[in-house]
């Protein structure tokens, strides 16, 4: 693929440090990547965490958004958006499965260079 390899570690700083932020202690942060049958890889930052309602899913990549009740110090709302906003520049797309309680996954693919 052809990126720019210092955007692209910024994203991937950004969601790891997302990650180990709402990752309790004795939680679990892992990274994955696999070709994508569209012609893109996908990159995946998988947590063991406390989970995002699917309610805040459409927002939840834009500017300023902090889920309502976000812990004290977890940002100022423009970090998901800057990964948004880099990964779409790349013509990828970017997006996240979650459930209370039960983690998350946050996704990004990129296309593959022809």
């Amino acid at each position: 693929m052809l990126a720019d390899s210092d955007r692209l570690g910024l994203v991937l700083t950004n969601l790891v440090t997302n990650a180990i932020r709402h990752t309790p202690a004795g939680g679990r942060v892992s990274l994955r990547s696999s070709a994508h049958e569209s012609g893109a890889v996908r990159f995946e930052v998988i947590d063991t965490g406390e989970g995002i309602d699917a309610k805040w899913f459409p927002t939840l990549f834009d500017r300023f958004f902090r889920i309502p009740g976000a812990k004290p110090g977890s940002g100022v709302g423009l970090g998901l958006y800057i990964c948004k906003e880099i990964v779409e520049a790349h013509g990828g797309h970017i997006g996240v499965e979650s459930e209370p309680g039960h983690g998350s996954v946050f996704w990004f693919t990129l296309p593959i260079a022809t």
